[in-house]
Order: structure tokens, then sequence, then C-alpha cells
């Protein structure tokens, strides 16, 4: 697990990057999780969001496959951790990220090994949900201070990260306490699908 060096008390967004090059054309296999959550991204496109939600000793990890060609490449994650600003259903054991890769790749790729970078990203206000109840803070964006382009790995607020615990499952749990304890979701993506819309502006009638 790695996360910022000096992460601030939540709520807010972190981003991780790790910025990588391809000999040859490959398939690769990844396995990521987040406390709390994360959006994930390779080469500015969105391959999932997560984890499921579970608790410490029940910590979830998604798996994606993806198809790279040789050449650089870069993975980007946004990391939500928001504190008592929660929705009531998410559990939080402390801010962190953690990404694997399967196969000779664990090492070009993985979080603890690989040079990832973090940020605090800017520009990202959580507002408590206030009669909503328990459903967490909502998020607003100040458009003049986010960093534009962060998906892609640009920016140049990027900087080096903390390499927390070990990433750890099930067979080892009389050997490390209850912490994010993985294991592979159970839920399939969540369904993602692109609506058209119509807009027209009316102005005002004198």
């Amino acid at each position: 697990w790695i996360g910022l060096a000096n992460p601030p008390a939540p709520p807010f967004l972190a981003a991780y990057r790790l910025n990588f090059s391809l000999r040859r054309a490959a398939r690769l296999r990844l396995h990521v999780s987040a406390d709390e959550r994360y959006e994930l991204f390779c080469d500015g496109v969105r391959l999932g969001r997560g984890p499921e939600r579970g608790d410490a000793a029940h910590w979830y990890y998604e798996t994606y496959a993806v198809a790279l060609g040789a050449g650089k490449h870069c993975l980007v994650a946004k990391v939500w951790s928001l504190g008592n600003d929660a929705p009531y259903a998410q559990m939080s054991v402390r801010h962190g990220f953690i990404l694997g890769a399967e196969g000779e790749f664990l090492p070009l790729l993985a979080t603890g090994q690989a040079p990832w970078q973090g940020q605090r990203v800017a520009g990202c206000e959580f507002i408590r949900a206030g009669l909503t109840w328990g459903v967490g803070a909502r998020q607003k964006i100040d458009g003049t201070a986010y960093p534009w382009g962060l998906e892609q790995g640009r920016g140049k607020a990027w900087g080096p990260v903390a390499i927390l615990h070990h990433g750890v499952n099930g067979e080892r749990k009389n050997e490390w306490p209850a912490l994010h304890r993985l294991r592979p979701a159970t839920l399939p993506p969540q369904l993602e699908s692109l609506e058209a819309q119509t807009l027209r502006f009316v102005s005002a009638f004198c």
C-alpha cells in the first residue's frame, strides 16, 4: 500500500501516477484496491472504479485486463478519503492505494516497487450532506484550481509517496491484524452508459 507523504486530515482527494514503458505489446492483469474509494485510468481512459464495500477483515479488490502496445504509458488513480463525512456504509482503515500486476510485470507496475508518485488534488471541496441522511459529503470542484489533465498524468504537482503496510490476504490472518485483508471482489462492475442530452438556452422575455 502507498499513500501521500504528508496526508492531510480527511476529507480530501488524492491522485497517484505511474509512468512506464513496455518493450513489446502485452496484456496486463491488474489487481487494484484503495481506502476509501478509487477510479483507475490508463492513458486517460477510465478502466473502472471501486472497491466493493467491505470491512478491514474483508477488503475487496478488482481485477482489470488491459491490452497495451509497446511504448510509453501512464496509470493514474484518484482516491477519495472522506473520513467522518463518508457515507455510513463506507468503512475505512487508513488512506491508501494498492496495485499489483501478474507475472513479469509485477516489479514494473506494483505499488511499493515501481516509482509511483502522488499529490493532493487541488480545487476539490467536500460539503456535508446536511438533511440527506447517511449518503456522505457532496463534492464541489473549483475549475480554476483543479489540475485539468490529471487523469492523463499531466501536471507538475506530483511528488514522492509513502510506502505503508504490505498487501495481505486471509492466508496471513495469523501473522497480520485485520488491516485491509484483501479478497477478490464478488460483484460485477457497476453499470455505466453514455446518455445523449439536448441543451437549450432560453433568454428572459422582455
